[in-house]
């Protein structure tokens, strides 16, 4: 099953876990495996299994990390999320959620032409 995830907010990742990261810079593509999501139809909602977030196309990443002393967000490098709390997508595709070490943080993908998430047809193996 493949959803494509857009303003309509019909998908989520609340409650699940970021398995691993990759983001490639030929084509700039970031595949993020999830342990799960949830599919929100007219008649309720679908729990979906392990699966591929992709995020292709994008003109440019920004990364932030939230410091909660000074109530300020800060661009940072490579945070890794462990967590995807909230997203959104007008022009830009945001995801906001816990990183392993930073704490709360913000992925900014700059006008990306494909943001989709395609449920594994096996189940996912850390190596």
């Amino acid at each position: 099953m493949r959803v494509e995830v857009d303003a309509s907010r019909r998908i989520q990742f609340n409650d699940y876990s970021v398995l691993s990261v990759s983001i490639a810079s030929i084509g700039n593509i970031c595949q993020i495996i999830l342990d799960g999501a949830t599919y929100i139809e007219k008649g309720g909602t679908q729990e979906l299994n392990a699966g591929a977030l992709i995020v292709a196309g994008w003109k440019q990443i920004g990364v932030r990390s939230y410091d909660s002393d000074s109530d300020e967000w800060s661009s940072c490098g490579h945070l890794v999320l462990f967590e995807i709390s909230e997203f959104d997508h007008d022009k830009d595709f945001v995801l906001r959620g816990f990183a392993k070490a930073g704490g709360w943080t913000e992925w900014r993908f700059v006008e990306p032409t494909e943001t989709t998430y395609t449920v594994l047809s096996r189940p996912y193996i850390k190596s």
